[in-house]
This record gives C-alpha cells, sequence and structure tokens, in this order.
C-alpha cells in the first residue's frame, strides 16, 4: 500500500482480498491519502477500510466464473 501511495498520493476504492481469522475471504475498499509534514515529507497515511457487500458478491460471482463453478 505505501508504494501504491508513493506513486500515486491517494488510494481511492482501492479493493483488496482479506483473510478472517477463520480464514474465510473478504473483499474491501481501501481509501487513503498521505499526510505531509511541513517540509513536504510524508509524516503519516489516514485513511479508511470498508467492507462492502456488493464489492464482496461481485467478488464471489468473479471467483466462481474464473473457478467453472454454477450456481
Amino acid at each position: 500500500m505505501n508504494s501504491l501511495l508513493s506513486e500515486k498520493g491517494d488510494l481511492v476504492d482501492c479493493e483488496c482480498r482479506m483473510l478472517r481469522k477463520d480464514g474465510s475471504v473478504i473483499w474491501t475498499s481501501r481509501n487513503a491519502s498521505a499526510v505531509h509534514d511541513k517540509v513536504g515529507n510524508v509524516a503519516h497515511y489516514q485513511g479508511i477500510v470498508r467492507r462492502s457487500l456488493n464489492v464482496s458478491g461481485l467478488r464471489r460471482l468473479d471467483m466462481r466464473a474464473m473457478n467453472g463453478i454454477a450456481q
């Protein structure tokens, strides 16, 4: 994520696959940006990670389609 922020400056609706403690997969959407100090150096990052049912549902369909699993 740091390399993407360095290249682009901001992440907007970046979809990311995450694992829960039980091993199940969820898809999240991330928004983040670098916060700079007075000199222009990156001081820290701020952002939000959210799980969208629409994103997760679409990803499940995509994964099923890639694996040839019919509903």
